[in-house]
């Protein structure tokens, strides 16, 4: 049997020799010994009747089993539907009629059509799935979430950002610095052993003077300026000049000479005494003081603090090594490196932040600037 477009409304009876036409009108027309369902138009009240009927009837022959019948819909377009069947005998089905028959959906040249069959596997009919979708339309319903709900979740995860991304910015920035930090210091003491092996002496014998001469600041800083990477050399330039290029803080040429080195970092020379005869402690690095070294990590950038961005260095007779270490008596880590001092405020003779240096090189870290009560043989970090 097949189904086509068109035609008049079925009265009563049975259609073709089946009882599944119910449910749209049609009209049951034999030619040439085939027969024929003409459609013509769905019936709204049967099909919303049926809509939780998933399971059709056929007529039975003599030997109980139901007549096979095939469908076709010419001008329904063809799209897969996966439906699922109810399973038991409906009141008022007999024999065959109560069998359990199945969906299963298939392709054939493009067209998709929903076969039903028996509980035992053998085919009962076949029709169009849109044809199917018509007769048992299946509501379903997506899940989304509400714009209250969305706005609400947006609003947390900003909340939690604004609590962590600052001190995760902060940690990332200290590594920086360690990092910079050891890579310069390592560049200005393979230096200064090249100036002594290539001149035959150490720092005493570069003709340099105290730290109220500006030419002897231009003289340290001249020794070492053919071994570093510089791309902005202000040494013996105006305050104006240096303040644009090299340093902000210590721009004043009489006291100090910068260079400023490709990777950004500023290195900034202060001679104290030709002779290096200052001693701020019993050990040898020490000894024997002729200067101080500076090392800005950002340049002229913010915030241009001792301990923060600026760190120092004592240039002895011996070699250059870092404020703050365990036994410095003038720069000592407690008194210099504290945070309950403001950064960069005079104490003693010195700054607060001048005593942080080594602490940083040996200890890699920037703790002190979140906690007070760090020690080189005890605390290490605030937690």
């Amino acid at each position: 049997m097949k189904f086509r477009g068109g035609g008049a409304t079925r009265k009563t009876g049975s259609c073709c020799g089946l009882d599944l036409c119910h449910n749209f009108k049609i009209t049951c027309l034999e030619a040439s010994g085939e027969k024929f369902l003409r459609h013509s138009e769905l019936d709204s009240e049967s099909i919303n009747a049926d809509n939780n009927r998933l399971r059709l009837g056929g007529r039975s022959d003599e030997s109980g089993k139901i007549i096979p019948s095939s469908f076709r819909h010419p001008e329904l377009v063809s799209e897969s539907l996966n439906t699922s069947t109810d399973s038991g005998s409906e009141a008022g089905m007999t024999g065959a009629e109560s069998n359990i028959l199945h969906r299963k959906v298939r392709s054939d040249e493009g067209r998709k059509r929903t076969t039903f069959r028996h509980s035992d596997g053998s085919q009962s009919l076949s029709m169009p799935v849109n044809l199917i979708r018509h007769l048992w339309p299946q509501k379903s319903r997506k899940a989304a979430f509400t714009m209250a709900e969305v706005l609400i979740t947006l609003g947390i995860i900003g909340i939690i950002a604004a609590m962590t991304l600052p001190a995760l910015i902060q940690r990332k920035q200290e590594k920086v610095t360690v990092t910079r930090l050891k890579k310069v210091y390592s560049i200005l003491s393979q230096t200064y052993d090249r100036l002594f092996y290539e001149n035959g002496s150490d720092a005493t014998g570069w003709g340099l003077g105290d730290m109220y001469e500006q030419e002897s600041h231009e003289i340290l800083a001249n020794k070492f300026l053919p071994y570093l990477n510089v791309i902005q050399n202000c040494v013996g330039k105006d305050s104006t000049y240096v303040a644009k290029h090299c340093t902000k803080i210590y721009n004043y040429s009489p006291s100090y000479s910068s260079v400023r080195l490709i990777d950004g970092v500023t290195v900034i020379f202060r001679s104290w005494y030709g002779d290096c005869r200052m001693n701020l402690g019993n050990e040898p690095h020490l000894k024997n003081v002729c200067g101080e070294i500076l090392v800005d990590i950002n340049g002229t950038g913010r915030p241009d603090l001792p301990g923060n961005d600026i760190f120092t260095f004592y240039l002895t007779k011996n070699g250059i090594y870092p404020m703050g270490t365990e036994f410095d008596t003038r720069n000592s880590f407690k008194e210099k490196c504290n945070k309950d001092i403001e950064w960069g405020a005079s104490v003693g003779d010195m700054q607060n932040g001048m005593g942080c240096t080594a602490w940083v090189l040996y200890k890699e870290n920037q703790e002190y600037l979140r906690c007070s009560d760090l020690d080189w043989n005890g605390k290490n970090k605030c937690r």
